[in-house]
């Protein structure tokens, strides 16, 4: 069965979506591969190393997958419950890219072990996996919240503490030949250790890409990637079009329409031609531009309205949406539009010239020729058309 085309923006951004849905699937699905990847690689490191199937079970169980679920709750509801990004949905699936560390060296660990007679070298895997992805919770956190430091640093360690105090807990009845007393003291240093080196290399290098981009762009690189976060994931492109408005330059836009009537001079149809760049991307500044105009103009009584894509590059996105509902209000009037706005390296005085140009030729002539009339006209039809392609030429 066809289906019918999509029109405006949202015809646009098929591949957008796939990405969205492929990135951020439900929280079911995102839970389920989080067990499904920690249950895998449970099962080829612990079993054969001699480990029971309910050994493997409650270790997977009680140790991977409950800490991280309870810990990304905790952070969702409490620690981070001001950000409006990081929900749990979205920590969850953060929680699948931390596991990866751990759901390799687990493996690997156990079956290094398992060659050198050691059946219990799964541990110092689980343990270095935990550790090499703590700079994944503090890169995350750090890099995507606004909030304050102390809550971005407990939100970081609230699932390995989980984690860690659960596999103390239990450890002696997922691995009984390792006494606590002697596995203890080594996990406790190993977490502290690797938090703090994780904490201070993470600051460093987020320091680093403030200063370097700061001084290269003018505006924070951090602060520019929260925006950006905000309008993709919550649709709110306010903050992003106020940082990109400090990046803007002024200068000048034109945008002319040629609307072509019939006798009645009612506009049949519409021509606009612009140096506005549709852009930046999907409905952010003048992205959905060609396709609001397009719709303004034909509610408007325009005719069949075109916005081809006109001569220019992302220099020429027009920023705020101020400025382009002033455009579609003048367009709509029919009337000179000079005032000033900004874009990504030119900002605009948009000049909105319109050329109506009665058509009384070529569409009588094509009326009468369908009807079976006077069908000895072509050159006359050929050079009306030659007309209205230099008079777009000259556009």
């Amino acid at each position: 069965m066809a289906t019918a085309p999509k029109t405006g923006v949202g015809g646009t951004v098929d591949a957008f979506n796939f990405i969205r849905r492929v990135g951020f699937p439900s929280t079911r699905r995102v839970i389920v591969i989080f067990a499904a990847t920690a249950l895998l690689s449970a099962s080829i490191s612990l079993l054969p190393s001699d480990e029971t199937l309910a050994q493997t079970l409650v270790f997977v169980g009680a140790v991977l997958v409950w800490p991280a679920v309870l810990g990304e709750f905790l952070n969702a509801t409490l620690i981070l419950h001001k950000e409006k990004i990081l929900d749990f949905r979205r920590l969850m699936g953060l929680e699948i890219i931390s596991l990866f560390p751990v759901a390799v060296l687990l493996p690997l660990f156990s079956w290094v072990g398992v060659l050198i007679g050691q059946k219990t070298f799964w541990e110092y895997g689980f343990l270095v996996g935990l550790a090499v992805s703590l700079p994944i919770r503090f890169l995350s956190t750090d890099a995507m919240s606004s909030l304050a430091a102390r809550r971005k640093l407990s939100a970081a360690l609230t699932t390995p503490i989980l984690i860690t105090a659960s596999f103390l807990a239990l450890g002696y009845f997922v691995s009984p030949a390792t006494p606590l007393q002697t596995l203890l003291p080594k996990v406790l240093v190993l977490l502290v250790a690797c938090s703090i080196v994780s904490a201070s290399g993470v600051s460093f290098i987020i320091h680093r890409v403030e200063v370097s981009g700061t001084s290269e762009i003018g505006s924070s690189p951090m602060g520019l990637f929260k925006s950006f976060l905000h309008h993709w994931l919550r649709k709110t492109p306010t903050a992003l079009e106020e940082r990109l408005l400090t990046l803007s330059t002024e200068g000048s836009i034109e945008t002319k329409i040629l609307s072509l009537s019939g006798e009645d001079a009612r506009p049949k149809a519409s021509f606009v031609v612009s140096n506005f760049h549709p852009g930046p991307y999907r409905d952010m500044g003048s992205g959905g531009l060609p396709s609001e105009l397009k719709q303004s103009l034909e509610a408007s009584g325009h005719g069949v309205v075109q916005v081809p894509h006109g001569i220019s590059n992302h220099k020429l996105n027009i920023v705020s949406h101020r400025d382009i509902d002033r455009l579609l209000s003048a367009a709509k009037k029919r009337r000179r539009l000079s005032f000033r706005a900004r874009s990504l390296g030119i900002s605009c005085c948009l000049r909105l010239h319109w050329l109506l140009w009665r058509w009384r030729t070529c569409r009588p002539l094509c009326l009468q020729t369908s009807r079976g009339r006077r069908r000895g006209s072509g050159s006359r039809c050929l050079l009306s058309t030659l007309i209205i392609v230099s008079w777009v030429k000259l556009l």
